[in-house]
């Protein structure tokens, strides 16, 4: 469904089905290990993006991205914090409803040469 409100984004998105992995970020010094998720995700820009997840993130929760995008850049890490929840999503399976969480993400940490080339290959979807 299309949103019909006032667009507040900053940045172009692209709805494309990247995969990525991602984790809680880890605080210097901790010594507590936080394994890596694989997603697909919704939409990307380069400002941020969302993706759908079954747990929960609390607002704010740090997060640590590495993304592989079709280019020949390799892969993209860069750091980010939840900034939206979306609670309104359910897969049924085996007759069972499974919430699932869209999680927005907004980029803290990106290194310019990677939100320059984020940049070009969102161009050059969004033309597709």
């Amino acid at each position: 469904m299309a949103y019909g409100g006032v667009e507040k984004r900053e940045h172009e998105r692209i709805s494309q089905p990247f995969i990525i992995i991602f984790r809680i970020h880890q605080k210097e010094g901790s010594k507590e290990e936080h394994a890596w998720n694989m997603v697909t995700i919704r939409n990307l820009s380069i400002g941020g993006m969302c993706f759908n997840y079954l747990e929960k993130f609390a607002l704010g929760t740090a997060l640590e991205f590495n993304i592989t995008l079709p280019s020949s850049l390799g892969a993209i890490r860069c750091l980010g914090e939840v900034q939206r929840i979306d609670e309104d999503l359910n897969y049924v399976i085996d007759g069972k409803e499974i919430p699932i969480y869209g999680i927005g993400v907004q980029f803290t940490d990106i290194e310019d040469d990677k939100k320059e080339a984020l940049a070009k290959i969102i161009k050059d979807f969004s033309k597709k």
